[in-house]
């Protein structure tokens, strides 16, 4: 049996917009005669995710990120090209394959706030098809693992935020899914949440997500990414312009040296030598080459009115800065 769970094939989405025209009569004319334009929000993306993989899908707003997550889970029919979620089609929404995938949207709810989280996931265990007092110690595992086991007997509007953010977490995983899609996991969160959740899904533990669970994420938090993920698309305008893991974007940032100066009149000058990351009249940061790096403090000391120079190596988070700078 082949491991790739999600696979796709120059997938392609377009959407028809209406087109309203301006002017006094634009209402009545729209009513009558619309006019339509084609958006094209992913176009040719092919790339396969295996089992045991977490996969982050980066990109701006409006990129094609969540589009391109509802294409694989089923959400959306493509224009053209194919999806495949685990061996079959997604949009056939087959009970079997249904049963097998996690997903967890931002801004939908999936828990019924007037019910305790235990009802709730008793309801949702029936929706899979399973015995809730069967699974009651994997309830309990997860509900351990991400801290709200003192929650469960609590009437789901009465939590905090966070608190429901964990459960509405705990009711994509609760039947063990073979792949989890989740859209902007951490999204409103305080940092004791968000860092909660980062040990959990970064963790292969066997009662959370487990080694053999495809996790597929977006975000815009990018310590979300470097803490989760460790395979990284990014889409622009609707195209895979950079598929690769985590790792390699990290290395490859840290071949350069960043130089941090801090002052006034910092714009001033040109530094041949040294690739301009932030340039501000107050703050300039760089990125250079080790053996550079005498050479450009030299430069940056001899023409600038320099308050305080800093030098170190590009943190994930940076690195993944540069690569959205160069490509998304």
């Amino acid at each position: 049996m082949s491991s790739c769970v999600v696979e796709a094939r120059s997938v392609t989405k377009d959407f028809r917009v209406a087109q309203k025209p301006s002017g006094r009569m634009s209402t009545l004319r729209h009513l009558v005669r619309r006019r339509y334009r084609t958006v094209r929000a992913v176009d040719g993306v092919s790339f396969s995710i295996r089992a045991g993989e977490r996969v982050a899908v980066l990109g701006a707003n409006g990129a094609g990120k969540t589009t391109l997550v509802k294409l694989m889970c089923g959400l959306l029919r493509p224009s053209a090209g194919q999806v495949e979620l685990l061996g079959t089609e997604p949009i056939l929404r087959r009970i079997a394959v249904r049963r097998q995938m996690g997903l967890v949207l931002a801004g939908r709810i999936r828990l019924w706030p007037e019910l305790t989280a235990n009802d709730n996931f008793e309801l949702l265990y029936a929706l899979y098809g399973l015995d809730a007092v069967a699974h009651a110690a994997r309830t309990a595992r997860l509900a351990e693992l991400l801290g709200v086991a003192g929650d469960l007997r609590t009437q789901v509007r009465k939590l905090s935020f966070g608190t429901r953010t964990k459960l509405e977490l705990m009711g994509g995983l609760l039947h063990a899914p073979r792949v989890v899609f989740l859209d902007e996991p951490t999204v409103g969160v305080d940092r004791r949440t968000r860092e909660a959740l980062h040990d959990f899904l970064g963790s292969d533990h066997p009662d959370g997500l487990g080694r053999e669970a495809a996790l597929v994420l977006t975000s815009h938090n990018l310590a979300d990414i470097t803490r989760i993920a460790r395979r990284v698309l990014l889409i622009r305008e609707g195209r895979l312009v950079y598929d690769g893991m985590l790792r390699d974007v990290v290395a490859a940032a840290r071949e350069s040296v960043r130089i941090k100066v801090r002052g006034r009149r910092l714009q001033a000058g040109p530094l041949p030598d040294a690739r301009v990351i932030r340039d501000t009249p107050d703050e300039l940061e760089l990125a250079v080459h080790p053996q550079a790096v005498r050479r450009v403090l030299a430069a940056v000391t001899e023409t600038r009115d320099v308050r305080d120079v800093r030098t170190d190596v590009p943190s994930a988070e940076e690195a993944l800065e540069e690569l959205y700078r160069h490509l998304g």
